[in-house]
């Protein structure tokens, strides 16, 4: 497998990770407090008759995309914390503009930064094709 296909899956992985956890629906690690089974009161009678848009509630992840999730969470472990960061960033589709105000450095670093995280997880992973990097 070439060094370019193996960085796009690499990187593929870690959105498919990303979006996984936020279909997870977790909101905090707190009780959720009260809750009524009860429909809302409507305030406008325009609203009862389905004027608004409705909107459907996005779907569970299956549960070999969250198998998978927890795998490439596990890969991060192996990059340095601060690359950590840029890398799940970037995994959530973050602009390079937002990361570089959040870092303020040059971009030419940010980017160096995380192509050398990227580097190490594909060298992790080169000589080890039945390894736990499974292609799906």
């Amino acid at each position: 497998m070439e060094n370019k296909e193996i960085r796009r899956k690499i990187k593929d992985r870690l959105v498919e990770a990303a979006e996984t956890l936020k279909l997870l629906r977790v909101r905090s690690l707190r009780p959720a407090g009260y809750r009524s089974s009860w429909p809302d009161v409507i305030q406008n009678p325009n609203d009862a008759y389905g004027w608004d848009r409705a909107s459907l509630p996005l779907p569970f992840p299956t549960p070999e995309a969250i198998t998978r999730m927890d795998e490439v969470l596990d890969w991060l472990m192996v990059v340095p914390l601060k690359s950590r960061k840029i890398v799940w960033l970037r995994a959530n589709r973050v602009k390079w503009s937002v990361i570089l105000s959040l870092y303020r450095v040059e971009r030419k670093r940010i980017i160096r930064e995380y192509d050398k995280a990227i580097d190490l997880l594909m060298n992790r992973f080169r000589f080890n094709p039945n390894g736990p990097m499974s292609w799906k």
